[in-house]
């Protein structure tokens, strides 16, 4: 049995990457922050696709919920997916010490440190054992992608992309290491926005539509199964980058 973490598993990506690793039967540890309902919701779609697992309410921005997630695991985990993550869209000027604070909490330090504990495990139970860690950035994250109202969180998921490349040569070759760094994805967060926000950054995309969670998924799983990868990371945006140059 394969056990596999997902961060931020509640909804949106982080649960289609879970119920796509259930249909391949594997034990699922399903994390969020604090949105208990839709733990739940995502541990039923995984036991219904086949897999098994438990959930759990943790801020893996902080070494005791880092523990506490792992202690929650049932076997030794071999994929870790740092999912995790959350933007605060504000002007600039007022971004608060507190704010930035947070946007490097909850999108880069929760990598750091499940990826940290994650070795460390899998270091524990001798042999060798190899593993693989997938974390999700963001194309706000890319060179020149950033605006104002998102600059901590453009800097945090810059930080994704620079902590998976220093990861994959450090944990090379027991540990894969892989970044996929999503455009504008359908998700709560996209339905939350203004419908002219949306007619805007629909306009930005060339293939027309957004990204679906599942394809996010897809592109996590093929970086799990492929041991030749590492350091790679995959920017899955419908042409953003290309339209934007």
């Amino acid at each position: 049995m394969t056990v596999a973490i997902v961060t931020g598993a509640s909804t949106g990506i982080g649960r289609s990457v879970a119920v796509a690793l259930g249909r391949r039967k594997c034990h699922v540890v399903v994390v969020s922050r604090s949105d208990d309902d839709g733990n739940r919701e995502t541990l039923a779609e995984v036991e219904a696709a086949g897999g098994s697992g438990v959930q759990i309410t943790a801020d893996v921005g902080t070494s005791s919920g880092v523990a506490r997630v792992f202690a929650a695991a049932d076997g030794e985990p071999r994929f870790l997916i740092n999912n995790a993550g959350r933007n605060v869209a504000t002007p600039f000027r007022h971004w608060a010490e507190g704010d930035w604070d947070e946007m490097y909490r909850t999108n880069l330090r929760s990598v750091a440190l499940m990826s940290q504990r994650f070795v460390t495990r899998l270091e524990s139970s001798g042999g060798t054992a190899t593993g693989a860690i997938v974390n999700v950035s963001s194309i706000r994250g890319l060179d020149g992608a950033s605006t104002g109202d998102t600059a901590a969180y453009s800097a945090a998921k810059a930080g994704v992309i620079s902590l998976t490349g220093a990861l994959a040569k450090e944990l090379a070759p027991s540990v894969t290491v892989n970044c996929v760094t999503p455009g504008y994805v359908r998700t709560a967060y996209l339905a939350q926005t203004s419908r002219e926000q949306r007619r805007a950054w629909l306009g930005s995309v060339p293939i027309a539509r957004f990204i679906e969670p599942h394809e996010v998924a897809d592109a996590i799983l093929f970086l799990l199964d492929h041991r030749a990868l590492t350091g790679a990371n995959l920017v899955i945006d419908g042409g953003w980058r290309m339209a934007a140059a």
